[in-house]
Order: C-alpha cells, then structure tokens, then sequence
C-alpha cells in the first residue's frame, strides 16, 4: 500500500470514519483577532504531518541534515508595542531664533534669542528651550511648557509632517524662524520621505558681538613643565654653538659677499650675530654686532593668526616655535631677521657637539673665491663756506648730522693728554688804515683741539669797544685748500724779536749806527724774521709781539715741534720781560751763548748817549739784573 500513488483509483477510504466537524482555528483576545495553529484534522483525526505513521528515522551515520543545511533558526515573532512605546524618549530638534526688540538702551536697538525647539514624537507635544549665555541679563531655560501647540488657531496642533528649515513658526504670539537641525532630526525626516531644505546660518547678536570683543581673555600657551631653566643654565652655562656663515648681497648696488659670525647660546637658547673681520687664522669676538642676544623666532608663519605685528610687539608667549640647534646645519640657508645666512663652516666644539648630541657630521665648505669688482666712489663735494668744515663732512657721510662738538677717538685721546692746556700770546694788528695803529689783541690757541680765540685789550678813548674779536675756532691758513685746509698750530706762532728791533727805525727814533753794526754782527737773522712772524686770519693780519711762559715751557716739553731759532726767540723776550731771572743761573754763560758781549753797551762814547737804544730794548746786563 505504500508504494501505490496517491491517484484517484488508488486510494482506499476509511469506512469506519464517522466525524467530518473541522476544528476551531480562530478567537479573539483582548479585543485582537488570534489565529490558532491547526493541531488536527477534521473530525478530529490526527494530521499526516504529525503523524508517527509517516516517520522514518534516518541513519544518523549515514545521513545528518544539519551538515547540509545548516541548524535552521527559530522564528521569533515580533512583539507588538504600541505608539507611546515605540518612539518613548525620542525626539526632533530644530534651531531657530527670534528677534526681541529692546527700548531705551544706547547700545543695542534689538535682541537676537538662539532657541531649540523640541519636538516629542511620542504624544506630539513640543517645548522651547534657550540655551544659557553667559552674562545675558535676562532669564533663560525653558521658554514654552512642554504641551501640543496649536496650529494657526484653527483647531489643528502642529506636526512634526509640518515642520521644515527656512520656515517661521508661531507659537503663541512669537514667531520663530527655523535654520538648522541635529543629525538625528534630518536622518530621521528624510527616512520618513521628508525632504529638508537647505541649513541657514544663524544671526550674530550685534551686543553680544560687542561684548565679546571687550571681555575677550587672550589664550596663553602654557610652558613645559619639564624643561628646568635653571638646570639647563648649569649645564650649557658658557657653551656656545659658533657657525660661519655668509650673506650675499652681490645683487645689490656695491654689494658683496659678506661674511658674519653666528653664535648660539645653548643655556638660553639666544642667538646673535657679528661681522666677521678676522684677517688670521685665530678668530676672535669682534666688537661691531647686527644683532645682539635675542631669541630668534624660525619663521613668520610661527607666530599666531590673531597677532597683529604692527601694532603689537609679540612676546615669547605668541611665538609657538624658535630656532633651535637642529636648524643650524651647515650648507644650508637660515632666515634670520629677514635676511638669508648661507651656513659654510662651524669651529671644533660645535663640531664635537653635533656629532655626540644628533649623530650629524658638520661639513666644512669651501666658499669660491670672489671676483672683485670695480667699486665707484662717490666724490667729496666742495666746500660751501656754511660753518666748519667738519659740521661739512657729517653731513656728506651722515644723513642726520651728529653734533658739531663730537670728536673721533684720536681727538679724544688728544682732549685727554691737554685737556686745559692754552698757549698766549701777544699781537698788534698790521694796520692799513691809521686808526687800527695801536690796537693789542692776545690770542689764546688751545691745545686740545687746536681752536683759537683772539681778543682785544680795551683802551680808553681809543674809539674800539674791544672785548672778543674771535670766538673759539678752527681757522685756517689762507692759500689752502677748502676742500682739506690746513689749520693755525703752535709752529705757525713765531715771534719775531728783529721786528721788536726795528721798532726803533727813522720813524721812532734810530739806533746808533754803532748798535746796528753790532746787531748786524752778532744777529744776522734780525732783518729775515717777518716771514711766519705774521698771521693772516679771516683777512685780518696780526703780528706776534709776545708769549707767556707756558708757550716757553710747551717748547721745552716738545722740542721736536719747534726749530733752536723759536725756542731762542720766546727766551730772549721772556728774559727782557724778567720771567726767567729764576732760570738763568750764569748771565756770563747766557750772553755768551747768545753771543751778545759784556762791553756793548758800556763803552759807547758818552757823546753818543743820546742815541742809544730806548730803555725797552736794552738787554740786561751783570750790574743790573732783569728785575
């Protein structure tokens, strides 16, 4: 029977069946319709699916369905929840603002109010909350109590179907206008077939704005705690990094190849730069610097975006990086203050230092020699006749001119050595005009910086006021050249005695013709003493007549200044005058010196008394000492 085919024919009917009822398969729970799993037949016969009748227990070591299907998984049905459950604690968040118009205030005509609205998908209701900003002024929170919000006021409440960006709200009396929402927001409306319009950028608060800027707190980048200064000051102290480096400025007008010397400070992390001027092998500190011991930020990119260098000097808490020993290498090019340093070669310690600390082999490159090129040079302009020419040539070599007092450093050691050191002397002028016949004038020259002063001695009723005819000053001699004249100095100031002779000429009263003989005889130089015996300055011209005793001793201390003649000269006027008396320890031994004989003027003939030299011209004799 069980090999037969289920065909009409071929199947053989029960006939002791008697029940066809067909069993109950649906009912209602709880106000649902349930359907039931049909568990038998009808009239209660037992399903062929359930059934012993029909089962064959396979081999289970010839056959296993779960190696060739796979464990089959149970179907769990879902659970049902109801609205309230299924969206509990989710909800949709839209930013919006409003504007709140503000009276009697000078600084701010309205308000603009960042609110969220808040929407619970749960039972529809919606909320306003402003987030809190500080420093407000005015309450903030929860502005609408949570609760459905009617619609227009036409009986409808709003639905998050209604909602979109770009739009306005009103809620009870205040509109909102919406710009933007969460991700979870826009996410969730376009799962639901919404489609959302573009973001808006929210409105600046103008007061806000203005508040902000005034209460802005600059940011300061906290310093590593780690690094000790004090410890890195007693490790590195007196350790310096020395590179050689070079600037071209072969590209510029006389520009050259310059070469400089970099010197980094590892207990401070500092930098400066000098002018390399060595001509030897030994290379030293040089005395001019470009740029003194500073910390050199590496780049302007470096400092901070909100710094404004042009009216804010940055401090080292805006610049986030300076240069450090490992941007020092040498053959490459460093900016240091804008200009760019060319690294060629590093002394020994630095070398030492390099390959111990960062494993890095500090090369030494070879400049190539520089071609040297036709330099132009600017010529000295004239002249113009405008103050001294000293104040002239600061202002060729200076554009803002130093004062004319200021002195170079031979002048300075010359201010050092005769610093109030003056030398006198006596003059007369050498008159053109009648009434300039008797005029005295001393003229007083300085030895520190070679100025002359003249001044005239007062005379009652001689029509000058007298006082200072010239001012310290450098006077030139006349003949020189402007452009690099010569100055007036000591040597220039010769007195000349055979002048004070020939004073006593046809038109004062003549010598003797025994006493010219004899000065003939014994002072042969009397008659060629006008030439240096007279100085011309600013075209007035001045004989010298006399000197103090300080010009005497300035030629004793200085012979080589002066010629035998000079230094006889200031003697013999000084011992007419009796400054020397002191001096002179052998009258005998002085006149035979200066060969002047005891009987000159005792054996005259007493006939010839009455033309003896005036009393002023005779020299002193042994009876009668100068006084």
């Amino acid at each position: 029977m069980e090999g037969l085919p289920l065909l009409p024919g071929y199947s053989i009917t029960d006939p002791s069946k008697n029940q066809f009822s067909v069993p109950h398969n649906f009912d209602w729970k709880n106000g649902y319709p349930v359907a039931k799993m049909a568990s038998v037949g009808i009239g209660g016969q037992q399903l062929d699916v359930e059934s012993v009748l029909y089962h064959r227990s396979p081999d289970p070591v010839k056959y296993d369905p779960s190696l060739t299907y796979g464990r089959t998984k149970s179907y769990v049905p879902p659970i049902f929840q109801p609205h309230f459950l299924l969206f509990a604690n989710k909800c949709l968040t839209f930013k919006a603002f409003f504007k709140q118009s503000v009276v009697e205030s000078p600084d701010e005509y309205y308000r603009v109010r960042i609110v969220n609205i808040i929407y619970f998908l749960e039972d529809d209701t919606i909320t306003v909350m402003e987030p809190k900003v500080e420093n407000a002024g005015f309450l903030q929170g929860r502005l609408v109590k949570r609760a459905r919000i009617p619609k227009f006021g036409m009986g409808e409440y709003w639905h998050w179907k209604d909602i979109n960006l770009g739009m306005d709200m009103d809620i009870y009396g205040i509109v909102y206008h919406i710009c933007d929402c969460d991700q979870y927001t826009r996410a969730w409306l376009e799962s639901q077939g919404i489609e959302l319009d573009q973001p808006e950028d929210m409105p600046i608060d103008p007061y806000s704005q203005k508040r902000g800027v005034i209460n802005n707190v600059q940011q300061r980048v906290t310093p590593n705690v780690d690094e000790d200064k004090l410890k890195k000051f007693l490790d590195y102290d007196k350790r310096i990094l020395r590179f050689y480096a070079v600037w071209d400025r072969r590209m510029e007008e006389n520009g050259s190849l310059e070469k400089y010397k970099i010197y980094y400070y590892l207990q401070d992390d500092t930098m400066d730069i000098y002018e390399d001027q060595d001509t030897g092998e030994v290379r030293i500190f040089d005395s001019k610097a470009i740029l003194k011991k500073v910390k050199i930020p590496k780049a302007k990119n470096t400092l901070r975006k909100d710094l404004v260098p042009l009216v804010y000097e940055p401090s080292d808490d805006d610049v986030l990086q300076y240069y450090s020993p490992c941007d020092l290498v040498v053959g490459k090019t460093v900016f240091l203050m804008g200009r760019r340093f060319y690294l060629y070669d590093c002394d020994d310690f630095t070398r030492k230092y390099y390959q111990k600390i960062y494993r890095i082999e500090q090369p030494k490159i070879e400049l190539p020699q520089e071609t040297k090129k036709e330099t132009s040079y600017k010529t000295i302009p004239k002249y113009t006749g405008f103050g001294s020419h000293f104040d002239s040539m600061l202002s060729y070599y200076h554009i803002d001119p130093k004062s004319g007092g200021a002195v170079d450093k031979m002048d300075y050691i010359r201010f050092l050595q005769s610093g109030s050191k003056r030398l006198r002397y006596t003059a007369e002028m050498d008159y053109v005009h009648p009434e300039d016949k008797n005029r005295q004038f001393i003229i007083e020259y300085r030895l520190a910086d070679a100025n002359m002063m003249i001044h005239e001695i007062r005379q009652r009723n001689s029509g000058f006021v007298g006082g200072r005819f010239l001012k310290h000053s450098l006077v030139p001699k006349p003949g020189t050249n402007p452009d690099n004249p010569e100055y007036f100095s000591p040597h220039d100031f010769r007195l000349d005695v055979g002048l004070l002779m020939m004073a006593g000429s046809e038109s004062d009263g003549p010598l003797s013709v025994s006493v010219k003989k004899r000065l003939r005889r014994t002072e042969p130089r009397w008659t060629e003493c006008n030439a240096g015996a007279i100085i011309e300055v600013y075209g007035h011209r001045f004989r010298i007549t006399g000197v103090d005793l300080a010009v005497y001793r300035y030629m004793e201390a200085n012979p080589e200044k002066f010629t035998p003649e000079m230094l006889k000269e200031a003697r013999r006027h000084l011992v007419r005058e009796g400054h020397l008396t002191e001096d002179i320890k052998d009258l005998a031994e002085f006149r035979k010196r200066e060969e002047i004989a005891e009987p000159f003027m005792n054996n005259e003939p007493a006939q010839h008394a009455e033309h003896q030299a005036p009393e002023q011209y005779m020299l002193p004799s042994n009876e009668e000492p100068a006084a």
